[in-house]
């Protein structure tokens, strides 16, 4: 991941993100908006991962159960 920003593993999706861009320890800001309601990132994708959050995209089953996604599909 660019620069020298401190990245964590999402407790829920288990995507990398940058701990400064979510306002929860173990939840990168994508699963802390859908679980919490905690401001969304507007993310700009560059190389498969958000350059403002560090979200790759991924989702869990769970995530994708409460959005109405498909199983199969491990991204949103």
């Amino acid at each position: 991941m660019p620069g020298n920003r401190t990245t964590r593993i999402c407790d829920e999706c288990e995507s990398a993100f940058f701990s400064d861009a979510s306002r929860m320890n173990g939840l990168c800001p994508q699963c802390a908006h859908v679980l919490y309601g905690y401001p969304v990132c507007e993310h700009i994708f560059d190389n498969g991962r958000c350059v403002k959050c560090g979200w790759d995209g991924s989702a869990s089953a769970y995530i994708r159960f409460l959005l109405g996604k498909p199983a199969s599909s491990s991204q949103y």
